[in-house]
């Protein structure tokens, strides 16, 4: 499985079209996404991968001006594999990166980094009830909290 997508529109809301009269209408500032996935499946194992860009065009509302579009990309990489029908480990990670803005301060993401990895252990207790124990480890370039790391317990029941 492969998938491409993409979309384009502005941001904006128009209520703004005349406190930014001088720098364009809102409808001028756009947003642009555009979005990869793939997944392969080969006997117990899953793969899967994305990738999403986004970029946003901005208005000059006083210095510093960003010229270049503001962006945020998205990458998620994950793998299954089950170790027996009902049972099976999992391994997942991604992050959100963001781009540089020059500022008064400098050059400096105009977002902190985030990122994240997840390992899984999943089972189905019956037909329609499954557990699953996860342990995570997240962090951050940014912010009062720079990591953590978490210890969940799942019980999903479905009719």
């Amino acid at each position: 499985h492969f998938g491409v997508s993409g979309a384009r529109g502005p941001w904006l809301d128009e209520s703004l079209d005349e406190p930014l009269t001088g720098t364009g209408a809102a409808r001028d500032y756009t947003q642009t996404a555009v979005g990869v996935d793939v997944e392969a499946s080969h006997g117990p194992w899953v793969a899967r991968g994305e990738w999403l860009r986004s970029s946003w065009s901005l208005p000059e509302l006083g210095p510093p001006a960003i010229a270049d579009p503001v962006l945020a990309n998205s990458l998620i990489a994950e793998a299954r594999y089950r170790l027996r029908p009902g049972l099976s480990l999992a391994l997942r990670g991604d992050g959100l990166l963001f781009s540089d803005v020059a500022g008064a301060g400098g050059v400096s993401p105009w977002e902190a980094n985030v990122g994240r990895f997840e390992a899984a252990i999943t089972a189905s207790v019956i037909r329609n009830i499954m557990a699953k124990f996860a342990w995570q480890r997240n962090w951050r370039e940014g912010g009062r909290v720079r990591h953590d790391t978490l210890i969940a317990g799942q019980l999903v029941y479905w009719f």
